[in-house]
């Protein structure tokens, strides 16, 4: 099982790339809406890309926990 200690920094860390992430949808809106449709498209991709390894890395997680769980 895992230690209550690691979950909570876990939860923190992702916590955290939330934030980053949603910040990067701000500033695609924002370059959006001032027509950079470049920069919009580039910050826009940094979010697509944090949040698909943010899935990627809790689905690995969740497998484990689910491995443990059935031993």
């Amino acid at each position: 099982m895992i230690e209550a200690p690691y979950e909570e920094a876990l939860m923190v860390k992702k916590t955290e790339e939330l934030l980053i992430i949603r910040k990067l949808i701000e500033q695609a809106d924002v370059a959006w809406g001032e027509g950079d449709e470049a920069k919009a498209t580039f910050y826009s991709q940094q979010a697509h890309t944090r949040a698909l390894a943010l899935f990627v890395h809790s689905s690995k997680q969740f497998t484990k926990d689910l491995e443990e769980s059935i031993r």
